[in-house]
Parts: C-alpha cells; sequence; structure tokens
C-alpha cells in the first residue's frame, strides 16, 4: 500500500513554509516557501495541482501555556481557508517549538538572508514530521 501524499504548511503573514511528504516513500522534505504577501491561493492551487496531496496539514500555533494567541487564529483561519479553497481535509498540527528545531537544522554557515529563505519550509517538515508521528 502507498503512503498518502501530505503538504504541510506553517503560516507566517510574510512568508508560509511548506513540505511534502510523498507516495514515493521518501521522508518528510521541505518543499518551498509561499509569499503570504502575494498571491497566496494561486500559489497554493499550483502546489495542489502538482503535488496532488490527499491532506493538508498546517502548524498550530500556541502560547507557551497552550493559550490561543493571535498567531493561533489566524493559523486557525487560514487552515478553514485551505480547505474551503481546496477542498482538501486539513489537519491542524501543533507546532511548539518547531522553528527552533528548524533554526538548528539549518546550516551555519549560510547568511542569514539563505536561512530566512530555508526556515519556514524546514519548520513546516517539522510539523509534517511531528504530526506523521502521532498518527503512526
Amino acid at each position: 500500500m502507498t503512503s498518502p501524499t501530505v503538504l504541510a504548511f506553517d503560516y507566517g503573514s510574510k512568508r508560509i513554509g511548506v513540505a511534502l511528504v510523498g507516495h514515493d516513500g521518501a521522508g518528510p522534505m521541505p518543499l518551498t516557501t509561499i509569499d503570504a504577501t502575494a498571491d497566496v491561493w494561486s500559489q497554493v492551487r499550483h502546489l495542489i495541482t502538482k503535488h496532488q496531496p490527499n491532506l493538508l496539514v498546517v502548524g498550530w500555533p500556541r502560547g507557551l501555556d497552550g493559550q490561543t494567541t493571535q498567531q493561533t487564529r489566524a493559523a486557525e483561519e487560514f487552515a478553514e481557508q485551505l480547505g474551503l479553497h481546496t477542498g482538501k481535509e486539513v489537519a491542524l498540527q501543533d507546532e511548539a517549538l518547531s522553528s527552533e528545531e528548524a533554526q538548528s537544522r539549518l546550516n551555519p554557515k549560510l547568511t542569514i538572508k539563505q536561512q530566512r529563505a530555508q526556515i519556514d519550509a524546514v519548520a513546516a517538515q517539522v510539523i509534517l514530521e511531528d504530526y506523521l508521528r502521532e498518527v503512526h
């Protein structure tokens, strides 16, 4: 049996990191970063068409004590709109410490600009790994 294709999103107001795990058996990989200040939905539709995911996962940020924050509400709204725009099932995944984990995975020899370009997609990869670990 082949594994489902899943796209994961690390939502941010400026950038949205995207990671992918495909039916080819490879583990979760950083895929791209969407410019959240441009036409997000055309970028998302392109990814959906290209990768044909069975499921979409959105990182769910919460405060240190698990409380709802402005960013929590923004990610929930993005997840809701994602489902409406794509017709796909969307799951929320706690993203606690995903940015810190992503930062630790980046090559320290990269410039700050290069790190900024990769951090969101790597954070989405961490979110996807956490989601897959919890459902399996």
